[in-house]
């Protein structure tokens, strides 16, 4: 395989704290990768279930005008989703990096 073959692709990674940020005043969707058993046990308040097994099936309605910021447990699955949505043309996006563990770790609180 060429090196040609492989397409380009920058993420940003951002941690937790972040997504509480009175400097974050750009409008973000946040998408959970995680499986829907991780998700019932506790997610960050407002991130939308994409489970990564099924993400490439469920794109339609995430928008691509606006960062899609990506999260997980520990921000290992979530790189692998920026790669999907990377290839079916997202630009925007963003890892979050420690994913829900570190979200927790910081203290911030979780829906169920």
């Amino acid at each position: 395989m060429s090196s040609n073959s492989f397409k380009s692709m920058s993420i940003h990674q951002l941690y937790p704290l972040w997504l509480t940020s009175s400097e974050n005043k750009k409008p973000f969707c946040l998408v959970d990768v995680r499986t829907l058993e991780e998700y019932q046990q506790g997610h960050v308040p407002g991130a939308v279930l994409k489970p990564l097994d099924r993400l490439s099936a469920l794109t339609a309605d995430l928008p691509k005008q606006r960062d899609l910021h990506l999260i997980c447990r520990s921000g290992m699955r979530s790189q692998q989703a920026a790669r999907i949505l990377s290839e079916q043309g997202f630009t925007r996006l963003v890892n979050i990096d420690g994913g829900t563990m570190g979200w927790v770790n910081a203290g911030y609180p979780v829906n169920q």
